[in-house]
């Protein structure tokens, strides 16, 4: 649970960076939305490889 916390705290300050560039603006959400499925998609590779599959 505590790593959840921390992915999530360290997500809200990366996204909250991330709004005051240039690019952030442009985005907006969508940009945000495609991080965060980019990151998840990462863990879930992660999990499965500590199971091997």
């Amino acid at each position: 649970m505590e790593k959840a916390e921390k992915l999530l705290e360290t997500t809200a300050a990366a996204v909250g960076a991330f709004e005051w560039t240039d690019i952030g603006a442009a985005w907006g959400w969508f940009g945000i939305a495609v991080a965060l499925s980019l990151g998840i998609i990462q863990i879930g590779d992660r999990i499965l490889a500590k199971f091997g599959l």
